[in-house]
């Protein structure tokens, strides 16, 4: 139901002033004005009650008999409260920002690089090396197992033995090209792809006058995150590798602690209560506000909320692993991870940590973020070689955290998935997740998807190797 401002000279008992011409019952400051309110709109009116008091039912004499003294004195406040003086804010249009999306401003297809350009695998995450290494048993383009190129992953991917890999395995191939391009870029800068952005923050407008006692804006809040996943695996809790741009927008409002705000729709009349804590839900269109402080009315505005914009996604997965930028005014600045969460899965084994989330901005932190290798690394492990399991079966633990088992005529390696507290490995996973390791030092447990394989007992005094 509309609510509207009538002359004082037809409404109220001031003709230089306006009224409202009714007010919601339930945008009373107290409870016995709210009481008298019901009481005029139950008894006075014509009409059966509707939630709303008007000058009408208050100035009804018929009122004055049916209401205790304390309750005609709020008689007198309620016709206060329909008195409106407020501040017209004229309606604030939110800006207009650059579409969400990246450019490409130096892709490597348009860029000479010698595919066959070897990288050392060790220069790779860990997580990648033990990856690379199975890659390189299929497809060697130089001969030397110790290093990776893109025409290496180039035959991986036609190699008549591909289905010998895991889906897992295969899934890597794209991570691992970036990071070889990443990692030819450092050596080649002019050949480095670069991913320019729009603006990266928070751009703020203001919805009523600058210095009053509230205040009420709009956040659109532009994103970019980068997600890295162990293995390249993902779960419930922990996503795939990504990069993707977001845009979101929202209400803040503000207000000293004991002072009270509430917005009437002036097309419906129904009354929104502000709070500083969360982002408030609002419609968009006209309203009226006001804000009480120990009982008194002591702000007063008529505003115009916008319609936020949807939220937008923007996946940039394909272009993980460039050189990121940021477009600022007429220039473009680097970008830098300037935040970090740690992602997490919970298994039968207690808290494994899976990967990392970074957040990008143009101002780099006083101390690089780590990668997530370096972030998860494993202590070196106190001994390390070659050591004999019987028959033609071996352990090989490496400098490296990683372990590489030969049993029944297959080598498998492992990677670190969990360590205490001091990083000393406890738990090693298969590249491809099927088989678990778990002890360490002289004795290692063997499970293949939650069933026991065998246990291996390690006599360092019998090294092989």
């Amino acid at each position: 139901m509309p609510v509207t401002l009538r002359p004082g000279l037809t409404t109220g008992p001031d003709p230089l002033k306006q009224y409202l011409a009714k007010r919601a019952i339930d945008s009373m400051p107290d409870a016995l004005l709210t009481s008298v309110a019901k009481r005029a709109d139950r008894l006075v009116a014509n009409a059966p009650a509707d939630g709303f008091v008007d000058m009408a039912e208050l100035r009804n004499p018929k009122l004055m008999t049916l209401l205790r003294p304390p309750e005609r004195t709020a008689v007198q406040q309620l016709t206060d409260l329909m008195e409106w003086a407020g501040v017209v804010v004229p309606a604030v249009a939110l800006p207009t920002l650059a579409p969400l999306e990246g450019r490409v401003t130096q892709d490597m297809a348009s860029v000479p690089v010698d595919r066959a350009a070897p990288i050392p695998v060790a220069e790779l995450d860990s997580w990648q090396q033990a990856v690379a290494e199975r890659l390189e048993l299929l497809a060697d383009d130089d001969g030397n197992g110790a290093t990776l190129s893109l025409a290496d992953l180039d035959q991986v991917l036609t190699h008549p033995d591909r289905d010998s890999l895991t889906t897992e395995e295969l899934q890597s191939v794209e991570s691992l090209r970036l990071s070889v391009k990443r990692l030819q870029g450092k050596r080649h800068p002019t050949s480095a792809p670069v991913l320019e952005v729009p603006a990266l923050g928070t751009v703020t407008t203001e919805l009523l006058p600058r210095g009053g006692l509230t205040s009420l804006k709009v956040l659109t809040t532009t994103t970019l995150t980068e997600t890295q996943v162990s293995l390249g695996r993902s779960s419930h809790a922990v996503p795939k590798d990504g990069l993707v741009l977001t845009r979101e927008s929202r209400f803040e409002f503000n207000a000293p602690a004991d002072v009270q705000t509430h917005l009437i729709n002036r097309q419906t009349g129904e009354v929104t209560k502000l709070h500083t804590w969360g982002a408030p839900s609002m419609q968009p269109g006209d309203y009226f506000m006001e804000s009480w402080r120990g009982g008194q009315r002591v702000e007063q505005h008529e505003i115009t909320v916008p319609s936020l914009p949807a939220s937008e996604t923007k996946d940039l997965s394909l272009h993980q692993g460039s050189a990121l930028r940021m477009a600022q005014g007429a220039v473009s600045v680097p970008l830098h991870r300037v935040s970090q969460h740690p992602q997490m899965e919970n298994n039968y084994y207690g808290y494994v940590t899976m990967g990392v989330k970074w957040t990008y901005g143009n101002t780099p932190p006083a101390q690089p973020l780590p990668s997530l290798s370096d972030l998860y690394r494993a202590s070196p492990p106190a001994r390390t070689g070659v050591y004999d399991l019987g028959g033609s079966d071996r352990i090989e633990i490496l400098s490296t955290g990683q372990i590489r088992l030969k049993r029944a005529g297959q080598t498998t390696v492992f990677v670190p998935t969990r360590t205490t507290s001091w990083r000393v490995a406890t738990e090693w996973e298969s590249i491809d997740g099927r088989y678990l390791l778990q002890g360490g030092d002289a004795r290692y447990s063997l499970s293949e998807r939650g069933t026991h394989l065998g246990t291996f007992d390690i006599d360092h005094a019998k090294r092989l190797a």
